[in-house]
């Protein structure tokens, strides 16, 4: 039978996946009020051959080589999602948890230290 069912896995993997998201989202618009340096530099070394070129560098070297690293960060959610069907968490699914507060409070911390130090010089 394929029953594809809404499992715990599949909500506490995405649920992390989405509070990590919030937060990066945050950290970017809080730190990014202008056009990021490195694309500005990227334009400028990459124009020089014409703007269908810098298009294209653009596509293959920023578009495509995020969308590959966006898959390998996230394969163990799609993982998750396409082959979990135990009806309530396991032992690795707490220890997965675990795992996942801790480093979301690990980068919080050091985030926030960071913009603690950069207010002050």
């Amino acid at each position: 039978q394929d029953d594809k069912r809404i499992t715990p896995q599949m909500i506490l993997s995405f649920s992390c996946v989405c509070i990590w998201g919030l937060r990066l989202a945050w950290h970017i618009a809080s730190r990014h009020t202008k056009e990021d340096f490195r694309y500005v530099d990227f334009r400028n070394r990459w124009s020089t051959n014409g703007p269908f070129w810098l298009y294209v560098q653009f596509y293959f070297k920023i578009f495509i080589l995020q969308a590959v690293f966006s898959l390998i960060v996230n394969s163990a959610a799609l993982y998750t999602a396409i082959y979990s069907n135990y009806p309530r968490l396991v032992a690795t699914d707490y220890v997965g948890g675990v795992m996942f507060l801790f480093g979301f409070g690990f980068e919080s911390v050091d985030v926030a230290a960071v913009y603690n130090r950069s207010r002050c010089s």
